[in-house]
């Protein structure tokens, strides 16, 4: 099964552009586990809860990527000439 694409993406783009991960990053964990997905760290996010320290929340959602086995995009960071961000996504085979 397949997670939720568009929060994914959505998030882990988030975490890409070192942007904070809060409540979102908890929110998406609690819809992974409800969709059937399952690890450790998966588990772990979803029973965060406030005040949330990005030193926490970004290793433990690097980690979920990594035991979901969804490490398998490869997302690049980088600036346009107006110095807007932008992400390249493309799927690994």
């Amino acid at each position: 099964m397949l997670p939720n694409s568009q929060s994914t993406t959505e998030i882990t783009a988030r975490y890409v552009l070192n942007e904070r991960l809060d409540q979102d990053a908890v929110d998406w964990a609690v819809k992974m586990l409800v969709e059937g997905h399952d690890s450790p760290s998966l588990r772990t996010l979803a029973f965060e809860s406030e005040p949330f320290f990005d030193y926490e929340i970004r290793p433990l959602f690097q980690r979920c990527l990594r035991e979901l086995n969804l490490g398998a995009c490869l997302l690049i960071r980088f600036r346009d000439k107006n110095q807007r961000n932008w992400l390249a996504i493309r799927r690994q085979n």
